[in-house]
């Protein structure tokens, strides 16, 4: 079950204990290296662990990251 939400300009308050996925707004593009996404250490002191499980993509990834959201508090 999934519901798509936009971020309004005064933010967004999210649930402890919550899963979360999102999307990036940038398009990246690959051709022989292997992509990677890494969090901010700004926002998991606030308590939000971004991508949950590998920040790695694939050889020649094309498109958007999905990113893992985990609301801890």
């Amino acid at each position: 079950r999934y519901r798509r939400l936009a971020i309004p300009p005064e933010g967004l308050i999210l649930s402890p204990s919550q899963l979360y996925l999102g999307r990036t707004v940038e398009y990246t593009e690959t051709h022989n290296l292997v992509p990677m996404i890494e969090g901010r250490s700004s926002l998991a002191r606030l308590g939000l662990f971004v991508h949950v499980t590998s920040g790695f993509g694939d050889v020649g990834f094309k498109g958007f990251w999905t990113l893992e959201m985990f609301a801890v508090q």
